[in-house]
C-alpha cells in the first residue's frame, strides 16, 4: 500500500451525494492550504449519505485530496504514515494521545479556540514531547504546563477579507454573522435592537431553527438568511459599522476577525480567545445571556461614533494573529 504523506483526521462528517463530496467551508480551506504536488493528503472522517444529518456542507473537498472513511483501516494507514494532524474532538483527541503515547508516533493537534470542555484529557495534550500543538488562539495554554512544540498559525480566513479597500459606511449598522440558535445569543441580541431600534440599524446573516420566529417577532430587523458568497459578505461587512457576537461559548470567532480585517468595529462576549485580539478603541464587552449589556453598550457605541471614533481592530487582528505566525502548508 502506498504510504500517505498526511493522514487530517475531521471531527465531523462528509457527505457524499452523486454531485461530489462536501465539507464545510472551514475544513475545505484547510486541505487546501496542506495540499500541494508533491504531498499525499487523506481526510478520514464519517461519510453519509442523508444530507439532512449534517450542518452546512457547502465545499467541496480539494481534488487532491483522498476521502476514507474513519474505521479500523484508516487507524493502520495512520501507523504507517508520515504525519497525522487531527482536529479537535474527544474521539479524535484519544486516538491522537494513543498514537503519541502508546506507539510512540509524531502527531499534530489543530486547536483554533476554546475546547477546554475536555478537561483533563485537554490538558494532557500539552504534556507529551510526541505532540505538535498547532495553535491560532495562545489563550489555550495560558496556565499549563507544556511540553509539547508549539507552532503558532495563521487563522484560515479568505483572502478578500484581507485586502484593504476604502468604502463609505453607515456607522449605525450593526451586522450578525452566524448560525440562528439560541447558543449564538440572537435572542438577547434582537431584543437588545428592538430598545436600541432609533439608535442603530440591526441586519442578521445566517440560517438556523430560529429564523422564522425571529423574523415574525422582530420586524425591525433585517434577516438575510444564509449568505455563503465571500463577494456579498465582504461588502456587507464594509457597509456596517460594528460586527457583533454575543455568543455563550465559540471555538474561534472568525466572524470577529473578518469583520475587524474590514474596518469594523467589535462587540462580543469573552469567548473563543477574544480577549487575546480585540481590545481599546473599537472594542466593546458584553455580558452572556445579558439583552441589558448588548443595549448599553450599543448606546455607548453610537455615543462613542458621534464623538469621532477611531477604530484600532484591524491593526489588533493583523499584529496578533497574522505576523510572525505560519501557514500550514509552510509547516509540511
Amino acid at each position: 500500500m502506498r504510504r500517505a504523506n498526511v493522514i487530517v483526521w475531521g471531527n465531523g462528517s462528509t457527505l457524499i451525494n452523486s454531485k461530489g463530496t462536501y465539507i464545510n467551508e472551514r475544513t475545505s480551506n484547510l486541505l487546501s492550504d496542506i495540499s500541494s504536488e508533491n504531498l499525499k493528503v487523506f481526510w478520514c472522517e464519517g461519510l453519509i449519505k442523508d444530507p439532512t444529518r449534517v450542518g452546512l456542507k457547502n465545499s467541496s473537498v480539494p481534488n487532491n485530496v483522498q476521502v476514507i472513511r474513519k474505521n479500523i483501516f484508516s487507524l493502520f494507514l495512520g501507523t504507517r504514515s508520515h504525519n497525522l494532524l487531527f482536529l479537535p474532538s474527544k474521539s479524535n483527541l484519544i486516538i491522537g494521545l494513543f498514537y503519541a503515547y502508546i506507539l510512540g508516533k509524531r502527531c499534530d493537534i489543530y486547536l483554533r479556540g476554546e475546547i477546554r470542555s475536555l478537561g483533563l484529557l485537554y490538558r494532557s495534550l500539552f504534556k507529551s514531547k510526541k505532540l505538535r500543538i498547532f495553535l491560532v488562539s495562545d489563550l489555550l495554554v495560558d496556565n499549563i504546563n507544556v511540553r509539547a512544540e508549539i507552532v503558532k498559525v495563521k487563522p484560515l480566513i479568505h483572502p478578500i477579507y484581507l485586502e484593504e479597500t476604502t468604502s463609505s459606511r453607515n456607522m449605525k449598522n450593526v451586522l450578525f454573522v452566524g448560525r440562528l440558535e439560541s447558543e449564538k445569543g440572537i435572542i438577547e441580541l434582537c431584543k437588545a435592537s428592538q430598545i436600541s431600534d432609533d439608535l442603530v440599524s440591526l441586519t442578521v446573516v445566517g440560517d438556523g431553527p430560529l429564523l422564522d420566529g425571529l423574523r415574525a417577532e422582530y420586524p425591525n430587523v433585517k434577516f438575510l438568511g444564509l449568505v455563503s458568497d465571500h463577494v456579498i459578505l465582504n461588502e456587507l461587512y464594509h457597509k456596517s459599522g460594528l460586527v457583533i457576537l454575543p455568543s455563550y461559548h465559540e471555538g474561534f470567532p472568525r466572524v470577529l476577525v473578518e469583520g475587524a480585517l474590514c474596518g469594523c468595529c467589535i462587540m462580543s462576549t469573552n469567548v473563543g480567545g477574544v480577549s487575546e485580539v480585540f481590545e481599546g478603541e473599537g472594542f466593546y464587552h458584553i455580558n452572556i445571556k445579558d439583552y441589558l449589556s448588548i443595549n448599553n453598550q450599543l448606546y455607548q457605541y453610537v455615543m462613542d461614533v458621534e464623538k469621532g471614533l477611531i477604530n484600532r481592530q484591524r491593526e489588533n487582528v493583523i499584529s496578533r494573529l497574522f505576523e510572525g505566525r505560519k501557514e500550514l502548508h509552510e509547516i509540511y
